[in-house]
């Protein structure tokens, strides 16, 4: 079974999220596991702890070179397995960049923007 990771790190409950959680059903059902990485006290957390998603805590990252924060998700994404991280948020991006360049190389990101669909 092939793993993804989705990594959206926003607090709202809108659109975005929505469609995230949906992905992630529609790619289930297709076979592949997917493993979200959200913020603990988000509605997109508890939406997926709810939906029974392989779920993972993680922290808002900072606005310019969180190193700290990077190393953190690129140890989090290692240990769960996963090869393939979507990212859904151009705020992610940066702390996503410093995680694959700095400490997970093999990391290969997907920077998907929902409203391409």
């Amino acid at each position: 079974m092939k793993k993804i990771g989705f990594f959206i790190t926003s607090n709202g409950w809108g659109g975005l999220e929505m469609n995230t959680l949906k992905l992630a059903g529609w790619l289930r059902q297709r076979g592949y596991q997917i493993s979200v990485f959200a913020v603990k006290d988000s509605r997109l957390y508890e939406e997926a702890e709810a939906a029974g998603a392989d779920l993972h805590a993680t922290e808002l990252p900072g606005k310019h070179f969180d190193l700290v924060n990077a190393r953190r998700i690129s140890e989090l994404v290692r240990s769960a397995g996963i090869k393939v991280l979507f990212v859904f948020d151009n705020r992610d991006i940066s702390v996503i960049s410093l995680a694959k360049t700095f400490f997970y190389k093999d990391l290969k990101v997907i920077y998907q923007q929902h409203m391409q669909i």
